[in-house]
């Protein structure tokens, strides 16, 4: 045979010059050079160059786990050769490795698997790289035995030190001055173009690469988990924000109702959790506006005890104010202005004054339940007449606010509270309850949104890297393939199909679109986008990492199968 070859250079390092060499068709030739001069690298080469016509013996050698000694020599499912392998191995003595594990196998051991597995493939041409390491005098003896039985149907290319092996050489080779020195060659035979074995070829590229490849590559597990993980994240955060979507609370307040307070008020403090908003973000935020803000949650609105202001607030013609709540910061004192008028002109007392007093109807309610009496608003401002004469100091800080039909509440916060500084001042309306649920379950979703985005591109990564490691750990494994004789780009292609999980990660994603359909979805529709965020998310996250594994793949298998990794 005849091989046309380039420089051979490492690292910017020249160790092998271009050239030719010239090989007879049969025999046994020993490849000799000084330790780092580039016989294993060369081998490597002449193998990847040459894949349909080589079957190449590492210098590490490797068995795949998964399969039994007889399936890693024969490399094939068919049962003609495994019988045939079997009947070879009786004849040289070697019955016993059939009994072996392969995850078991000593080092010496899995060399011999991998010294067979060369010598009784289909290829002609055979590159053995120090195939008696490890091996003791008895089992070299039965290599020798073997190279020489076989010498007259194929051609040895052996890389070795071992001087034991030169009474069955036909010639030698060496590496001398970075440059192939061939001598003593016996019985050159050469008509200039390899010998190839299509009916071999084309049964080397069936069913037999698909089977070992899947004996050495499977990743679906992994995958399923990182789905899993995802999912459960998703529909956890899904879950805790769920309710702040789907609540609809009955409010008492009516429409023409409200209520304005200060952060000091005690009665005012329960509504914040309820809806009640600051003044200022009620005028920056609209519920048609809420989409496009940054978003604001009444969870974070925090009470400043030590401001004491009062409400300037005067009844008009389109506003009627209640003040139901007055403080006396002289005397540090808090008056009820409805206990008040029911001691002083009821004759009644109540353990509970303030209960349900936020709006001008509720409260009108609660005083009857409590006294009997309807609620007379002549008497109501005698009540605030004779509180500002007993506690002059006494400012409002909580007060309930009716509305004339047709004055709006947003219309009330413009020409009430005109300057832009009301951080202590808050209102409660249904307007106020509606933006506050909108706000809140749209800063909940963000959060939701992004602490899903975040767990999901660590995930990717951790697959990333899982895929790596996964390839590095099987890749001595995978040139088993490549030194067999399966070519780079057929390999390649059935491992990357192999791992091909697409169907997988799109049932998670209907799997997982059912149950949030089922357990999340239920209320209100006007947040279906809200909704449908962690799942277009978990998909475009999903279908990313799919692409992302397969692009790590390739890229890991290209360096894996290169000729310079495979030594």
């Amino acid at each position: 045979m005849k091989y046309i070859y380039g420089d051979l250079v490492i690292k910017n390092k020249l160790l092998i010059k271009a050239g030719e060499l010239y090989l007879p068709e049969k025999g046994v030739y020993i490849f000799t050079g000084d330790n780092g001069t580039g016989k294993s690298l060369f081998m490597t080469r002449m193998n990847s160059d040459n894949v349909q016509t080589t079957s190449m013996m590492p210098q590490f050698s490797e068995v795949i786990p998964n399969l039994s000694v007889i399936e890693n020599i024969a490399m094939s499912l068919d049962v003609h050769e495994k019988e045939k392998i079997k009947r070879i191995l009786h004849k040289y003595g070697l019955t016993y490795l059939e009994k072996k594990a392969p995850k078991t196998m000593s080092g010496g051991e899995k060399r011999l698997v991998s010294f067979l597995r060369c010598v009784f493939s289909e290829a002609t041409f055979l590159l053995l790289d120090e195939p008696t390491n490890d091996l003791d005098y008895r089992i070299v003896e039965k290599v020798k035995e073997i190279i020489h039985d076989y010498s007259d149907k194929k051609l040895f290319l052996i890389a070795t030190h071992d001087g034991r092996l030169d009474d069955i050489k036909t010639g030698s080779i060496r590496i001398e001055n970075q440059r192939i020195i061939v001598s003593e060659i016996v019985g050159l035979s050469f008509d200039g173009s390899p010998q190839i074995n299509e009916e071999s070829q084309i049964n080397m590229f069936g069913d037999r690469l698909e089977f070992l490849a899947k004996s050495i590559w499977q990743n679906k597990v992994f995958v399923l988990f990182v789905l899993f993980v995802i999912a459960l994240v998703s529909c956890y955060y899904i879950w805790i924000h769920k309710d702040m979507i789907d609540r609809d609370e009955d409010i008492l307040i009516d429409e023409q109702e409200a209520a304005v307070f200060l952060s000091v008020s005690s009665i005012g403090g329960p509504y914040i959790q309820n809806g009640a908003l600051p003044i200022d973000i009620i005028k920056v935020f609209s519920v048609s506006e809420i989409w496009s803000k940054d978003g604001y949650s009444s969870n974070e609105i925090k009470y400043t005890a030590d401001v004491y202001e009062c409400l300037e607030m005067t009844s008009s013609k389109d506003v009627r104010i209640y003040p139901l709540e007055l403080y006396d910061p002289e005397e540090r004192q808090t008056i009820y202005t409805l206990d008040f008028y029911m001691k002083e002109f009821l004759d009644v007392n109540s353990d509970d004054p303030y209960i349900e007093i936020d709006s001008y109807r509720s409260f009108r309610d609660v005083f009857f339940e409590k006294t009997g009496s309807f609620f007379d608003d002549n008497i109501f401002d005698d009540t605030i007449t004779k509180l500002s004469e007993l506690h002059p100091n006494a400012k409002p800080v909580f007060c309930a606010v009716s509305l004339t039909d047709g004055y709006s509440f947003s219309t009330f916060i413009s020409d009430c509270f005109p300057k832009s500084d009301n951080s202590n001042l808050y209102a409660y309306s249904r307007n106020t309850h509606e933006m506050s649920r909108q706000i809140t379950a749209i800063a909940g979703y963000k959060a939701a949104f992004f602490r899903v985005l975040f767990f999901c591109a660590i995930f990717i990564l951790v697959e990333m890297l899982y895929v790596i490691v996964h390839l590095k750990y099987k890749a001595s494994q995978i040139r088993i393939l490549i030194c067999y004789g399966f070519d780079l780009i057929s390999v390649k292609r059935k491992i990357v199909e192999i791992n091909n999980n697409l169907l997988v990660r799109i049932g998670f994603i209907v799997l997982y679109t059912v149950v949030v359909n089922v357990f999340f979805w239920k209320g209100s529709p006007e947040y279906m986008l809200l909704k449908l965020l962690p799942v277009l998310l978990f998909f475009l996250f999903d279908y990313t990492g799919y692409w992302v594994e397969k692009l790590v793949l390739k890229i890991g298998l290209n360096i894996v199968c290169s000729w310079k990794c495979r030594r």
